[in-house]
């Protein structure tokens, strides 16, 4: 099984400004890879999520992105992230298995 992904972006460490909200309604039309360093809100399948960070999160394409920087409101968000694309990974999702 082919194991390959294909990037259209990382950042590593990048900071956002306290205002900064990311909002995309459908998504980004690829995965993403999120890993939060510092305090954040992010929309899962779940609802709102608050977060301290150091946690890692993947949005499906489609997948509303809704995330920003956490309750304490007094600094941005700082993540790692990578946008890509992997046909394993859609395999491994369709037959509801964890990735």
């Amino acid at each position: 099984m082919n194991r390959d992904i294909t990037i259209h972006g990382i950042g590593i460490n990048t900071k956002h400004p306290t205002d900064h909200i990311v909002n995309r309604p459908n998504g980004a039309g690829d995965y993403l890879m999120m890993h939060f360093i510092n305090p954040f809100f992010i929309k899962t399948i779940n609802g709102m999520y608050y977060g301290d960070g150091e946690e890692c999160i993947i949005h499906s394409k489609s997948f509303h992105h809704y995330h920003g920087a956490g309750q304490n409101g007094k600094e941005g968000f700082i993540n790692d992230w990578l946008h890509f694309d992997s046909k394993y990974l859609v395999q491994r999702t369709q037959n509801n298995r964890q990735c």
